[in-house]
């Protein structure tokens, strides 16, 4: 199972790293520059504002349904059509949530409008991850992978005819800028479904009934828990829009270093994405989950560490040469998010291990206590500090989450942390931030001494072995998943 999960997650991790950041950096910073911080931040907080319905969207079904698929792949033809047919009322309950919400904060008629086609978005980016869940279930990898990025690539090719040429005689905006997402995330969708198709042949609608009481009554404790992470992850941007006078400025300042906190995390993602079908077809099978749980959280909390240190030590260059407008505020808030990646990381591992094996209660109750958390801190510490209130808050209910999660696992699983490891660790923040101070030194673009920092503390990684070059090797070399 290593072999497997090696191969297909440095398959996902460099398609995402050639088209993801350069989404991030080329084109959504270039947007927000071209459109100007207050009109981004609107976007921003509107597009923060529909994930908060999200959970209406899917009720779980898409764990729930990658679960139960990587465990029992002929369930595809009786569960695929179901699924199709609650998913579309559900985007009809979203959507009447979404935009009845809206109209009772009293938003503008154009941030309406706005609103409405990002909620669009969100519908057809769900129904993308549901098509999903069943090609990786399908243990379908490398068809995963390819998905994983296509929406952003077309978004990229569309986006930079736009920006960068006068081809279609139309001028960049933040309306166009989401209609173009709609048509991205349409073409992936269109993908992902044809895919399934030629993998199971025919999916028939005829004889199944499309309405399961049995099916929402299962995936409910997944949709809690999205509902509730999704509330405590996003509510800071619109709290932020919504508290203060000005509120569109301050999200568009937050959205700056959102946007890299949520491009870092993608890595984390992908873990996830591949991690849970894994772990349930291990569980399901009665295998032991610690070979696997120790070698994925070795590479990602490893790579959170290197990542996060190098960041925060360049954080005023790095940000000076993304952004045309920060200041020491930005900075700031820069450093809370980066460090936020960290217990963000371990979460993506203990989290996706137990929603694998099942234990949603102890989750959710984790979960609901860290939106409690949250709340209590945005309310007191927005009005008081703005900007910073709201990163600080997000830091301090990342750490609760994850550190609740690592002690449930250390308890179910009969984990060990080693102290060796504790020390490995230890030893590999400091050097980095050696690392970085050596190479700060020198005169050249900040990128490149950020990329020089990034490759010599990946290296202490192996020398620290962190990550065991010798177990890697073995593990390309057999010929059979462990």
């Amino acid at each position: 199972m290593k072999r497997q999960f090696l191969f297909n997650i440095l398959l996902l991790i460099i398609l995402n790293v050639l088209i993801k950041p350069f989404w991030v950096f080329g084109i959504d910073r270039t947007v927000q520059n071209f459109v100007g911080p207050e009109a981004y931040g609107l976007y921003f907080a509107l597009f923060n504002f529909s994930i908060l319905f999200n959970a209406f969207l899917d009720l779980g079904i898409t764990n729930f349904n990658n679960r139960s698929i990587a465990q029992s792949p002929d369930l595809i033809a009786s569960q695929f059509p179901r699924i199709v047919f609650i998913k579309l009322l559900l985007g009809i309950v979203y959507l009447f949530f979404c935009l009845g919400t809206a109209l009772l904060s009293g938003y503008s008629s154009n941030a309406f409008i706005l609103l409405f086609i990002l909620s669009l978005n969100q519908i057809l980016a769900s129904f993308l991850l549901f098509l999903r869940s069943n090609i990786s279930g399908l243990q379908m990898y490398f068809a995963d992978s390819i998905l994983s990025v296509l929406d952003r690539l077309l978004l990229i090719c569309l986006s930079a005819v736009l920006l960068w040429t006068n081809l279609l005689k139309i001028e960049m905006s933040i309306k166009i800028f989401a209609l173009l997402q709609t048509f991205a995330y349409a073409t992936a969708s269109f993908v992902g479904l044809a895919i399934i198709i030629m993998k199971s042949g025919r999916i028939s609608f005829k004889g199944v009934p499309l309405f399961s009481v049995d099916l929402f009554r299962k995936s409910f404790p997944f949709a809690l828990l999205a509902l509730l992470m999704v509330t405590y992850n996003r509510i800071d941007a619109v709290l932020l829009e919504r508290m203060l006078p000005n509120g569109a400025r301050a999200a568009g300042i937050y959205a700056q270093s959102y946007r890299i906190f949520d491009a870092i995390n993608m890595i984390s993602v992908l873990f996830a994405s591949l991690l849970l079908p894994m772990f349930a077809r291990l569980i399901a099978h009665k295998n032991d989950i610690k070979p696997l749980l120790g070698f994925s959280f070795s590479i990602l909390f490893s790579g959170a560490i290197v990542l996060g240190v190098a960041l925060i030590y360049f954080t005023i260059p790095f940000l000076d040469a993304l952004y045309k407008n920060t200041d020491s505020e930005s900075h700031t808030v820069f450093v809370f998010l980066v460090l936020s990646t960290v217990p963000v990381s371990l979460s993506y591992i203990f989290g996706t291990l137990l929603t694998a094996d099942g234990r949603l209660f102890p989750l959710n109750v984790i979960a609901g206590a860290a939106l409690i958390l949250n709340l209590i801190l945005n309310i007191f510490l927005i009005p008081r500090f703005q900007v910073l209130g709201a990163a600080f808050a997000a830091l301090i209910s990342q750490l609760f989450v994850a550190i609740s999660q690592m002690v449930i696992c250390k308890k179910s699983y009969s984990l060990i942390f080693s102290w060796s490891s504790l020390l490995r660790f230890s030893m590999l923040i400091l050097s980095s931030f050696l690392i970085s101070y050596l190479f700060g030194r020198l005169d050249v673009h900040v990128l490149l001494k950020l990329s020089l920092s990034l490759l010599f503390s990946g290296v202490m990684v192996f020398i620290l072995k962190i990550v065991d070059l010798q177990e890697i090797s073995s593990i390309i070399k057999s010929e059979t998943a462990q």
